[in-house]
């Protein structure tokens, strides 16, 4: 159950002002509480901010940076310009294919968030980093394997019988709601394996 402003029908007279408060990541939106005032023929609504923590996302790319003392750098200037209160900000890094390993290892294992939390605690009171994740890229590269037409024919085989792949669903198929979606889609066994066999 997620507390976020909603509006709930198309003239914005009926609107859940959700909490003035999030209680999880999930609830960034969750910070304010809603002065309303209507008019004659209009509803005015007005967000008055009062949380006390507020939950952030904050999306920086190092498509500049090289070094690790760079990518510090990066993400001071773009954690200067967060407002609003107490802030928990979970740093998603984006563009960081060009880095070294010593600099992907410095972030994966959580020393760039040490040194941060250490760095911003003594300078800056009102935000507190929660986690710093690389994000994934969208496209994957495609590998090659060295395997003849015949296996993979036969890797394929054992999936295209409608017994065998519905084994395999398993416990996809014991959720009523996904059982019943499945069972709309025919086309639905033959999909996967072409977007396989395509890989």
């Amino acid at each position: 159950h997620i507390h976020v402003p909603t509006v709930l029908n198309e003239k914005q007279t009926i609107v859940y002002p959700g909490a003035p408060q999030g209680h999880t990541k999930k609830e960034q939106t969750s910070t304010s509480i809603l002065l309303v005032e209507l008019s004659k023929g209009s509803c005015q609504i007005h967000p008055i901010k009062v949380a006390e923590v507020y939950w952030k996302t904050k999306e920086i790319s190092l498509r500049q940076a090289k070094t690790t003392k760079e990518v510090i750098v990066h993400i001071r200037q773009q954690l200067s310009k967060v407002e609003d209160g107490f802030s928990l900000i979970e740093i998603k890094l984006k563009d960081y294919d060009h880095l070294n390993t010593d600099v992907l290892e410095r972030i994966q294992s959580g020393e760039l968030l040490d040194y941060l939390l250490e760095e911003f605690s003594d300078r800056i009171r009102d935000l507190f980093i929660w986690r710093i994740s690389l994000m994934e890229d969208t496209f994957y590269a495609k590998i090659p394997l060295a395997a003849s037409a015949k296996l993979m024919e036969q890797l394929f085989q054992y999936y295209q019988t409608p017994q065998d792949f519905q084994q395999i669903l398993n416990e996809v198929y014991s959720h009523q709601e996904a059982a019943k979606i499945l069972s709309e889609l025919p086309e639905y066994q033959e999909e996967p394996l072409e977007k396989a066999k395509q890989l």
